[in-house]
């Protein structure tokens, strides 16, 4: 269970950073460092999250419980935010 919901980030995180490095390059210059950047570094820091979570145990078990639920209001909240500023911007 624990491979999956890592993938299933992994694949969120990577996804995301496409998209944004994909707006911000159409938006702004084409030679701009910081979206090449964004997917080569983050997608490999990543991946060696994929990696190393499962060999060993990062995240004590005391604090799994709360660490989803905290991630799970943050995403709710960013996509409320989202959701506001875009409608404000309209």
């Amino acid at each position: 269970m624990q491979a999956l919901a890592l993938i299933v980030i992994a694949g969120s995180v990577i996804g995301i950073l496409a998209i944004l490095a994909a707006r911000q390059r159409h938006l702004a210059d084409p030679m701009a460092r910081w979206p090449r950047i964004l997917l080569g570094v983050i997608p490999g820091i990543v991946g060696v999250v994929l990696v190393v979570v499962p060999q060993m145990d990062v995240v004590p078990d005391e604090w799994e419980g709360a660490i989803w639920i905290a991630v799970a209001i943050a995403l709710s909240v960013a996509a409320v935010v989202g959701t506001i500023w875009r409608l404000a911007r309209a």
